[in-house]
């Protein structure tokens, strides 16, 4: 006659997110998106209390102009990595170089312009890249990294 164990009660799990959506790149998306759409309206506000309506129009286009560039850098640095692993650091490289072209670039498009003032505008473009940034980084380290695929590492001996 065979003896049966009782175990205990079975623990039940939510089922995991596939490692896509904890992967690097979603952990750096939300990382960087939500505190830069955060930095949009107080760092509008604060130039308002400062300064007035020109300081806030200045720093409402020079937040949304950092925001928009950085969000195609994120897209195009996401292109990038997922296609040669030899090529995704001079890639990414290539994509952050571009950005900060196009932001210079339209800082100095800008600078002459009535309504604008430069100074405003160049710092929190600066201040905007820099949350954005931060909130890349952290949310790269927080992100899930598959550092192998299993069925592909073999032991030394040339078995499984």
């Amino acid at each position: 006659m065979a003896a049966t164990v009782d175990a205990g009660p079975t623990l039940v799990t939510a089922p995991r997110k596939p490692l896509a959506s904890r992967g690097p790149f979603a952990s750096m998306l939300r990382g960087a998106v939500l505190p830069s759409l955060a930095g949009i309206p107080v760092i509008t506000g604060i130039a308002w209390a400062w300064s007035g309506e020109r300081w806030a129009l200045s720093a409402l286009v020079g937040t949304l102009l950092a925001f928009v560039v950085f969000a195609f850098g994120l897209v195009a640095i996401k292109i990038v990595v997922d296609g040669q692993p030899g090529f995704s650091l001079a890639g990414a490289m290539v994509v952050y170089l571009g950005q900060l072209i196009t932001v210079v670039f339209v800082i100095l498009l800008l600078r002459d312009v009535s309504w604008l003032d430069g100074r405003v505008f160049a710092a929190t473009v600066v201040a905007e890249g820099l949350i954005w940034q931060i909130g890349l980084i952290t949310g790269f380290l927080r992100g899930r990294h598959q550092v192998f695929d299993g069925p592909s590492v073999q032991s030394p001996q040339g078995g499984p």
